[in-house]
């Protein structure tokens, strides 16, 4: 792996890191899934899925500012 895609890949999992720790959004979801969703019914697949829609959805709202901070990255 050369250093260019070292230094991207390590950039991506603290990034992914981070969102994952983030207070808010660690709150958002202990406060609204327990409303929607009856927790005693929900199966491992069940929580497989959430997780997954989960990933998709946080990635696809953070990935503008994934390609708007390598476009600044480049020209500087």
């Amino acid at each position: 792996m050369s250093e260019d895609t070292s230094h991207g890949t390590n950039a991506f999992i603290s990034g992914v890191l981070v969102t994952i720790g983030n207070p808010k959004a660690i709150l958002f979801y202990v406060s609204i899934v327990p409303t929607v969703l009856d927790l005693h019914e929900v199966t491992p697949l069940d929580g497989a899925v959430l997780v997954l829609l989960t990933a998709l959805i946080l990635s696809a709202a953070q990935f503008p500012f994934a390609i708007a901070g390598a476009r600044v990255c480049r020209r500087g």
